[in-house]
């Protein structure tokens, strides 16, 4: 699901890819595009169309401002069977200013 770009987001992203490299980490070159992900479905999966049908029928859903807590690190190991996702650690952030608008 996309998210609505900021200057924030976009400070997080490159912090936390900074320190990835720093740490050796090897990262893809790619465009970072904020998003949620919702679920991976196997195009095989039985009941795809009806998932499908409901997704399409939910398109002009929009979920108002929130504030983000935290953030978390994943590893996915992808197989032939499901994806199994874990959660290496989580990094909490400090509370939001009271006016969303000021950094």
């Amino acid at each position: 699901a996309g998210v609505a770009d900021c200057a924030g987001l976009r400070h997080l992203q490159a912090k936390v890819e900074q320190a990835a490299r720093g740490a050796g980490v090897r990262l893809a070159h790619r465009r970072f595009v904020p998003h949620v992900t919702l679920a991976y479905l196997n195009p095989a999966a039985p009941g795809r169309d009806r998932l499908e049908r409901a997704v399409a029928a939910a398109l002009d859903f929009r979920a108002g401002p929130f504030a983000v807590t935290g953030f978390g690190l994943y590893r996915s190991d992808l197989g032939q069977g499901a994806a199994c996702h874990a959660e290496l650690a989580h990094y909490p952030l400090p509370a939001p200013h009271p006016d969303p608008y000021v950094p």
